[in-house]
């Protein structure tokens, strides 16, 4: 067989590739939108329930949660129950308050 068969194979594998990790982004970008909007709605459940709210393992949940704290999407309140246990109950930031109270 000739070389720009070969070429071309080569150019149409790389844009397979691309094309699934595109497809990749999108969904991790679906799911993170699906979690801001389960904390938006829901504000001041742990990671534990937001896994379990969306069926996701606790690692998916807090890769993403670590994603949205580094892009200040969210924040993340401490508190202690009268049973003397520790929550980490997460909310998202409401920028526009912020932006008003400046």
């Amino acid at each position: 067989m000739e070389a720009g068969y070969y070429d071309r194979l080569l150019s149409l594998r790389e844009e397979v590739e691309v094309k699934e990790d595109l497809a990749e982004t999108v969904k991790r970008e679906e799911d993170k939108n699906k979690l801001v909007y389960i904390i938006e709605k829901r504000p001041g459940l742990t990671s534990n329930e937001l896994a379990k709210e969306l069926s996701w393992s606790n690692e998916k949940v807090n890769n993403y949660l670590s994603e949205l704290m580094r892009d200040h999407e969210i924040i993340i309140k401490t508190k202690t129950a009268y049973d003397g246990k520790v929550k980490n109950q997460i909310y998202a930031v409401n920028w526009r308050e912020m932006m008003i109270d400046c």
